[in-house]
């Protein structure tokens, strides 16, 4: 039978398992609300939504090299207009040139500062339930998988500085 301190030390998990859960779980859309509307471009069809999961599968979470590709691809549009050259778009075939190759780098611009926005909003979800423990989450993969690691790290840790003292289980747990 186990002893008060493995029960308080399972109910606190829960506790914040459930909390971690309930709270934290990103609801990307909410979060995207604040953040401007995206500019209409034919060939984009994206959403605020689509651009944070985006993230999260194709750079894990990254936003920086997500916008630094963004920019890039700004500033080669710039050196075109500048040499009042034409700029192809090769999925769809689409030429622009003159004022609609500045339109479209307005576009692009607004596209990175609303990207900009929705890494604020949606970056270091996590950030506050490590905040007590020294140790790293892994950011990438399913969002309950991580709300329940980052429960299971905040856990043990809790555990630790509240002189649980972890059984043989406990220790083997915590390597999962």
């Amino acid at each position: 039978m186990p002893g008060v301190k493995v029960k308080a030390g399972i109910a606190g998990m829960v506790m914040i398992t459930g909390y971690l859960i309930i709270s934290a779980i990103p609801n990307n859309e909410a979060h995207a609300a604040t953040c401007p509307a995206l500019p209409e471009v034919a060939w984009w069809q994206t959403t605020h939504d689509k651009i944070v999961r985006h993230v999260d599968h194709h750079y894990g979470g990254k936003w920086d090299p997500y916008i630094e590709k963004w920019e890039k691809y700004r500033d080669k549009m710039r050196t075109i207009l500048d040499k009042e050259g034409t700029a192809i778009v090769k999925s769809r075939g689409v030429r622009l040139k003159g004022a609609l190759l500045k339109k479209h780098i307005s576009n692009v611009e607004k596209r990175i500062r609303i990207t900009r926005c929705l890494k604020l909003k949606n970056s270091g979800q996590l950030a506050s339930l490590n905040s007590l423990g020294s140790q790293k989450l892994s950011l990438t993969g399913n969002g309950v998988a991580i709300m329940y690691q980052a429960a299971k790290q905040q856990a043990f840790y809790l555990a630790k500085v509240t002189n649980y003292t972890l059984t043989k289980a406990d220790k083997v747990r915590a390597k999962y």
